[in-house]
């Protein structure tokens, strides 16, 4: 991950003119191209859930006061975002979504309050994730939605992005976990959940996109990833979910059935 290095006064940042008045911040450099960009290989998710899993076993012990906020991107809070279902105009989208948020909160929720919290990244995104010239993450960037909320989020969310175009989204979902589990161990619970999280960051995103497009129509960045998102959100729906769980489970090592 880049470094902050510190300005001639000594601080991380300094008032800047660029095209008008800016914060500016000096950082150290990190190769690769981002991965939505990228030629992608069979190491790409591997080495992602590496990265991530490695991260947050070092983070395990951090603490700060402004990681402990109520944050809209928080999944691990998504029943929150029921009241922006009105935002969503189309009819099927708006009722998909309501579903899963319903299923998060009447079935989701209750299993991941029994799993760890610490702070993590949180966006692991095709756009935040580098990869060098043989599809390997080479850096992960832009820090900003860190926040202090349950582990397993940190996989949905990488994995909610890395399985966009994929052939199989469960394996790359599987891969995903697999190789996180095999730095920074997850428990059976977290395993089973990562599936409906992965559904979860969607319904999210969804909401947070038709929200924010109100309040700035004129930001078509807004829906960057939006047709993204539907696409691969009918992909999910079309799985069996309880063999999804149970192949997520079997990556990880665990038996893909308990009982």
């Amino acid at each position: 991950v880049s470094r902050a290095l510190p300005g001639r006064t000594g601080v991380a940042t300094t008032a800047a003119e660029i095209r008008g008045p800016r914060t500016a911040r000096v950082l150290t450099w990190l190769p690769g191209d981002v991965w939505s960009r990228a030629a992608r290989s069979e190491e790409s998710v591997a080495t992602l859930g590496r990265l991530l899993g490695e991260l947050d076993r070092s983070l395990e012990g951090f603490a700060h006061a402004g990681a402990r906020r109520h944050y809209a991107w928080d999944i691990g809070h998504a029943g929150r975002h029921r009241e922006n279902l009105h935002f969503i105009d189309d009819a099927e989208k708006r009722a998909e979504v309501r579903a899963i948020l319903e299923h998060f909160v009447q079935k989701v929720a209750p299993r991941l309050e029994t799993c760890p919290q610490q702070v993590i990244h949180n966006d692991a995104n095709d756009y935040n994730v580098l990869l060098d010239g043989r599809g390997r993450v080479s850096g992960l960037l832009d820090f900003g939605d860190m926040v202090e909320t349950f582990r397993v989020v940190e996989i949905a969310v990488a994995a909610a992005y890395a399985l966009i175009g994929a052939a199989d989204p469960v394996d790359t979902i599987g891969s995903l976990a697999a190789a996180y589990h095999a730095v920074n161990p997850i428990s059976e619970t977290e395993a089973e959940l990562i599936f409906d999280l992965v559904r979860t960051r969607y319904a999210v995103s969804m909401c947070m996109a038709a929200r924010q497009i109100r309040d700035n129509p004129e930001n078509t960045y807004l829906l960057v990833s939006q047709e993204d998102v539907w696409r691969e959100l009918q992909r999910l729906r079309q799985e069996n979910r309880a063999l999804a769980v149970a192949r997520i489970r079997d990556a990880c090592g665990f038996a893909p059935i308990p009982q």
